[in-house]
């Protein structure tokens, strides 16, 4: 069997309440069925490999956040979760570029300007999503 690491178990994620000692039973111990433990693994050098390196092992960390009922829950996880990228390295496609330029909005085939500046309601460039554009196009669902 391979050796395992010096660890100690403790009630909360705080390691505040520890188990012990530790040739005790289950029943000495207190626990009952669905009772969270959580574990604290001692540092440890780890011996040099035959070829003369340590092996490397995962960086473990832990994110702390709440259930929806509001209790506190700790996960951990091998590595940590990756940095968001900024939007200035977000390369964008030429497509995209052009789309982006867009805003979608389209007249409406019945609206016509009465004159020099006269807007209205009618006049103006509509969402494609609008009803009268719908209709108009003969679209039944979008």
């Amino acid at each position: 069997l391979p050796e395992l690491p010096p660890f100690k178990l403790s009630r909360d994620a705080g390691h505040n309440d520890f188990l012990g000692p530790a040739n005790a039973t289950v029943a000495q111990l207190g626990l009952q069925h669905g009772d969270r433990i959580f574990a604290q693994h001692d540092a440890v050098a780890a011996a040099p490999a035959a070829g003369g390196s340590a092996p490397e092992t995962p960086q473990k960390t832990h994110i702390v956040g709440h259930s929806l009922s509001g209790a506190q829950v700790v996960q951990i996880v091998d590595e940590p979760s990756p940095q968001k990228m900024d939007t200035k390295d977000v390369k964008l496609d030429a497509v995209d570029e052009q789309l982006y330029k867009l805003d979608g909005r389209e007249k409406l085939a019945g609206a016509e300007k009465k004159s020099f500046g006269d807007q209205s309601i009618d006049t103006m460039a509509v969402e494609p999503y609008d009803d009268r554009l719908l209709k108009e196009k003969d679209i039944k669902l979008m």
